[in-house]
């Protein structure tokens, strides 16, 4: 009600309404105010003009009027109004601000110009109306008068840092470089901290006046050398002279020193981190730069990770796992942590530690698939098919159709279906995958070699076989997938002619590939070259359990 009588209390034009109708009109007010307080706009808006239909010089209605009117975006309708309230009553500061306001969002500058002068006369101990006139003139591309009104802030509250800025702001948009350093100069001279300093040196720098820069570090020199500020600040000197060993110099110098913000060093790095895969040396220099980092701030979590980040593109995974360790004990909520730590333990083949990472993070963030991915491929990797079967069938509910994650999931769930034997489901699966993605080669290839070795749907298995070897040519593996169906369908001339194309791809140095084409040769009634590769496979590794058996008896055991 406080805000009502303020409001209320205007400079009034005669107008002949009654006492009665008058006490109607502040009936009508305070019903228009409670509608507003409740959210009722448009009932606010309508009761407000029933008042000016008792006044039509009602000031207060106007006023309140616009306001609703701005709030749904109706600002040339909320202009027409603020501009009544504002001629029935001028000296009404309220009325004022929100026909100057209006005025500016409809792009009319000069006549809200005009409204903040009048504001500043009325009211000289306010700087905010100041401001807002300096906005108007910047709006209407007056930059001499915004500074103008500037110096009168100045004269009035004393020197600002943030006044300062502005200044120099509007003197560099007017290509005024060194009224622009003046107005530094003259906030150095209020305050000679490096923070001043440094501001000038960054002007000085942004438009490449080196030599002017380079006077300004040595000035700042003589407060605190060993302020990390400086080093930057030579560091940036030296890059644009093009003495790069002396700009480094000078930015290990700054990461280095624990008085350098955590949050800057770690800025630093990051912009680093692009340019390692273009440049060695670049990748050389975010190593090093990110051990400092790591050394000068051991507590820090971040410090670690980023660190972890470079150690990550060296294919350094186990360091990099240490580092991941030491920001996780630092900080427990930063989900891309747990992320490169799983990823970690999935390139070292470490199942039991992706297992156990996996665990933890899903317990942190029940809500992140790719946890729950991870932990089935470690349970899978451990042979625990019916708790990888779990965590998959748990994470795969949480990915939309559409993410590539779920062609993961899908492929995951088949891959473990079938290592239990629940064949129905391990088909259901993969048939899901090649709806989603045809050419998914590594589904075609999984799935063609498991009914190879159930002796099911063969003409099924061949065909996909060789959609793989047409989609991935001179590959060794899939090639010895498609041999292998062949086999399995009593084709072991044609599975000939492909494990030789294996062979010369590669296959030569994988002992299942040689055990397979040992296989088939003695199919084809070769036993003796038969024996040669099962002799070569054993040799080679990765050949199956009955090897052995094959070479000792130089027989085949199917």
């Amino acid at each position: 009600m406080f805000c009502v009588n303020v409001i209320y209390a205007q400079k009034k034009k005669k107008d002949n309404v009654s006492s009665e109708s008058r006490m109607t009109l502040d009936r009508l007010f305070v019903d228009a105010h409670r509608e507003k307080n409740t959210g009722s706009a448009e009932k606010a808006i309508n009761v407000f003009k029933q008042c000016l239909s008792i006044d039509k010089h009602h000031a207060a209605s106007m006023y309140e009027i616009a306001k609703l009117l701005r709030n749904q975006n109706k600002n040339d309708e909320a202009l027409e109004y603020a501009a009544s309230a504002y001629e029935e009553d001028n000296t009404n500061e309220w009325y004022a601000m929100e026909y100057a306001e209006l005025l500016q969002i409809n792009n009319k500058a000069k006549p809200a110009i005009e409204v903040y002068e009048t504001l500043v006369k009325q009211k000289p101990g306010d700087i905010n109306y100041y401001f807002m006139l300096v906005e108007s003139y910047m709006q209407n591309n007056d930059n001499e008068a915004a500074l103008k009104v500037f110096d009168k802030i100045e004269k009035r509250f004393g020197v600002d840092a943030d006044i300062v800025k502005e200044k120099q702001r509007i003197y560099i948009k007017m290509g005024k470089l060194d009224k622009a350093a003046e107005e530094l100069e003259k906030l150095i001279t209020s305050d000679p901290s490096l923070e001043n300093y440094g501001l000038l040196v960054e002007l000085y720098q942004i438009n490449n006046e080196e030599d002017k820069a380079y006077e300004v570090i040595q000035r700042m020199k003589k407060i605190d050398a060993d302020d990390p500020r400086i080093a930057l600040s030579l560091a940036q000197h030296y890059r644009a002279k093009g003495e790069k060993e002396k700009s480094y110099a000078e930015l290990k110098k700054a990461m280095g020193s624990k008085k350098l913000p955590a949050e800057t060093k770690y800025k630093i790095m990051l912009s680093y981190l692009p340019l390692m895969n273009v440049d060695e040396g670049m990748k050389a220099q975010a190593k090093e730069l990110s051990k400092i980092f790591v050394d000068t701030e051991e507590d820090d979590p971040m410090a670690h990770a980023i660190y972890a980040d470079i150690l990550i593109q060296d294919k350094n995974y186990n360091e990099a796992r240490t580092h991941l360790r030491a920001s996780l004990k630092k900080d427990t909520k930063t989900f891309a942590t747990w992320q490169q730590l799983m990823n970690c333990d999935l390139q070292l083949a470490d199942w039991v530690e992706l297992d156990k990472t996996s665990n933890q993070a899903m317990e942190l963030f029940p809500t992140q698939p790719v946890v729950f991915l991870y932990n089935g491929i470690a349970n899978a990797q451990l042979k625990s098919y019916e708790t990888a079967i779990k965590s998959l069938m748990a994470g795969s509910k949480m990915v939309v159709l559409g993410d590539p994650l779920l062609l993961d999931f899908y492929s995951s769930l088949g891959d473990n279906y079938y290592n239990v034997k629940n064949y129905p489901e391990s088909d259901k699966y993969y048939e899901k995958v090649l709806k989603l993605d045809p050419k998914n080669s590594s589904v075609l290839n999984n799935w063609a070699y498991y009914l190879s070795l159930r002796k099911e749907n063969l003409d099924k298995a061949a065909e996909m076989a060789k959609k793989v070897t047409e989609l991935n040519p001179h590959v060794a593996t899939y090639e010895d997938t498609y041999a292998w169906v062949l086999y399995a369908q009593g084709k072991y001339a044609e599975a000939k002619t492909i494990l030789e194309s294996a062979l010369q791809n590669g296959g030569d140095k994988n002992g299942a590939i040689l055990e397979h084409y040992g296989d088939v040769l003695f199919k084809l009634n070769d036993p003796q070259k038969a024996l040669e590769y099962w002799q070569k496979a054993e040799q080679a590794g990765d050949a199956s359990e009955l090897i052995k058996q094959k070479i000792y008896e130089k027989k085949l055991f199917d």
